[in-house]
């Protein structure tokens, strides 16, 4: 499985979040201080293509820049909580996504921390 951190524009900075799952992703909006624990706002799912897109988005929605790719794999996948361990160029990294009011909300917990990434191209 896949994931992209893109760092979005619109309509504020912001980084998105995506995670391939069947064809199409599960995707967070995530606030641009990155860090070991932070609030995700869910979002509609996405098109694959956006694991690997740079640049503007449909209907004025700003650009996004590529932050980070990898991959990963389930560790735990339920409605209410998800463990990913997430492989990228530098590592890897655990996530730990929780909810407790029916996905209107989620925490992330990354393991190590996130370091504010380099955006790419």
């Amino acid at each position: 499985m896949r994931y992209a951190l893109l760092r979005h524009d619109y309509p504020y900075d912001h980084y998105d979040f995506l995670l391939e799952d069947g064809d199409t992703c599960l995707a967070w909006r995530l606030p641009l201080a990155l860090g070991a624990r932070m609030i995700a706002e869910p979002l509609p799912r996405h098109r694959l293509l956006y694991l690997n897109y740079a640049g503007p988005v449909s209907n004025e929605r700003g650009e996004v820049s590529i932050a980070e790719q990898g991959t990963g794999e389930w560790l735990t996948r339920s409605e209410n909580r998800k463990v990913i361990e997430l492989h990228h160029d530098s590592g890897r990294r655990l996530l730990i996504a929780t909810t407790s009011d029916a996905g209107q909300t989620w925490e992330f917990h990354f393991t190590p921390a996130w370091s504010p990434p380099e955006t790419q191209g």
